[in-house]
């Protein structure tokens, strides 16, 4: 799954228009594109997360995964991100014992 993530992939944050005192709300998203022949990888992303969705792009080559609720961004995509963090880590410990 994480090769993949040489894609263009990025957390960013939206500032909305909205009804509040301060008229503009912010949005946390999580996303991932890749050409639009990898439509299968990208929607296996929603289906292997259990969230987010996919979303084609009209008129382009490519379309996204997209996460942008709150709860799933933080329990799950940052969570995933943390684990692989470790594991790399891990890897590294191993691969710099082996060397020596």
């Amino acid at each position: 799954m994480v090769k993949n993530q040489r894609g263009e992939g990025c957390f960013l944050i939206n500032i909305l228009k909205s009804t509040t005192k301060l008229g503009e709300s912010v949005q946390l998203v999580f996303s991932i594109a890749q050409h639009s022949r990898d439509i299968k990888l990208m929607e296996s992303l929603v289906s292997y997360f259990e969230c987010g969705r996919y979303e084609s792009r009209n008129n382009k080559d490519y379309g996204e995964f997209v996460v942008t609720k709150f709860s799933d961004l933080t329990k799950i995509i940052i969570s995933f991100f943390e684990k692989l963090l470790e594991l790399n880590i891990k890897i590294f410990l191993i691969l710099s014992k082996l060397q020596s």
